[in-house]
């Protein structure tokens, strides 16, 4: 525990404020998330002109990916994290990689409501009904080749490498990526969205007569096609 303590004077009383802040992290390799805080603050009077005010904060990181999970599921879930690539697992590897692309440095609910936009495509008529199929949809040229910048999903074709480095937030959509596909958490936070794009654009498709919003998640607006 660190503890800093903070001195203030001034010229017409002499006033001493001590803060005692104490910071606890608690967490594990799978911890995500914004942490919960707790403060209790109580204030001691010594004499007239001092006084000493104690806060002690408490940090504990959640473990955002809990789950009633299997030891069998829980092994896989474990492989894959550190094994992407393994076969039979593509769906999750595919969705891993939207996630990250898509919206790696978004918080928690952010990065799940991307996932949900692309299980969101699965589940209704005219997209593809695999994840992979629904990330890897675009124009492609004569000789099947993607062109570039037309895709559904941008990263997939912009040109620049799809291969991930090493990172936290690549760890963090592993995780995700499996957890959305394996069990029912998250399931549902984006509202049956199809559609999204970042806060800072204004794309000509969102104002479509049948695109219905669902609101802001994270750094992204969703939408839902209600043709």
């Amino acid at each position: 525990m660190n503890r800093k303590r903070l001195v203030l004077n001034t010229s017409s009383l002499l006033l001493n404020v001590v803060m005692i802040v104490g910071l606890v992290m608690i967490g594990n390799a799978k911890a995500l998330g914004t942490p919960d805080a707790s403060i209790d603050e109580m204030p001691l009077i010594v004499n007239s002109d001092q006084i000493i005010i104690v806060k002690e904060i408490e940090v504990v990181e959640k473990d955002v990916f809990v789950s009633e999970l299997t030891p069998e599921m829980e092994a896989e879930r474990d492989e894959f994290i550190n094994n992407p690539e393994m076969t039979g697992l593509e769906e999750e590897f595919c969705l891993a990689q939207n996630i990250y692309f898509e919206a790696s440095i978004d918080n928690l609910a952010g990065k799940a409501a991307v996932a949900n936009t692309v299980l969101n495509r699965v589940a209704v008529d005219g997209y593809p009904d695999t994840v992979c199929g629904a990330i890897h949809q675009g124009e492609r040229d004569a000789n099947g080749n993607m062109i570039r910048n037309r895709c559904q999903f941008s990263w997939y074709c912009d040109g620049k490498s799809d291969v991930v480095p090493a990172s936290e937030n690549w760890e963090e959509s592993k995780a995700l990526a499996w957890d959305m596909l394996n069990t029912d958490q998250y399931r549902g936070l984006a509202e049956g969205a199809t559609h999204y794009h970042a806060t800072y654009v204004n794309p000509s498709w969102s104002r479509h007569t049948d695109m219905t919003e669902v609101g802001r998640i994270g750094a992204h607006v969703f939408y839902r096609w209600d043709a």
